[in-house]
């Protein structure tokens, strides 16, 4: 595997009341001739969460009913232990709340770093990553019928919470 660093990034220039905080993320895209051929969508934006529901329509992604599909999340000051934050999928009029092992339904957003079936492969490994959240989630039973076009949803009732990066790969083929 690839190893990737980062060092030195100047996120203190002056004083804020909120404090200061800094980091990045890298999100790869790659080609495996051995893998089936995937529709990828990407959303890169900074979004605040304020208490409320924010919506990000991925659209042109082709998925037959019954599809594999995939999502993944990156957020910024997720609190752990504080529930009543979930990220959902609306496929056609089906929604559905997406967990995993280290997510559940009602708190995606505890600062951890987790991909479907098993923790994350890093170092270092920390249980708490101090508000940075980076999941990767299940799609199953949210591609039941067929589309080309999914709406996902971050609810947040009690954290102030930042919105960073979302992707999708689903199979263009079934």
């Amino acid at each position: 595997p690839d190893l990737y660093t980062v060092a030195q990034i100047n996120i203190a220039m002056g004083r804020s009341a909120a404090g200061a905080w800094g980091g990045w993320t890298l999100v790869v895209v790659y080609e495996n001739p051995s893998e089936p051929l995937r529709h990828l969508a990407l959303w890169d934006g900074f979004t605040p969460l304020k208490s409320g529901t924010q919506g990000i329509q991925l659209t042109s992604l082709g998925f037959a009913a019954g599809a594999w599909g995939r999502a993944g999340l990156v957020a910024y000051n997720g609190d752990r232990g504080t529930t009543g934050d979930a990220l959902t999928m609306t496929t056609g009029q089906s929604e559905v709340a997406l967990s995993n092992a280290a997510n559940p339904q009602d708190d995606v957003l505890n600062s951890t770093i987790s991909e479907p079936g098993a923790d994350a492969a890093r170092v270092p490994a920390h249980a708490n990553n101090l508000g940075y959240d980076s999941d990767v989630f299940d799609l199953g039973r949210g591609l039941q019928h067929a589309g080309d076009q999914a709406t996902f949803r971050l609810h947040s009732q009690q954290d102030a919470a930042w919105a960073g990066v979302l992707f999708v790969a689903v199979d263009a083929r079934r």
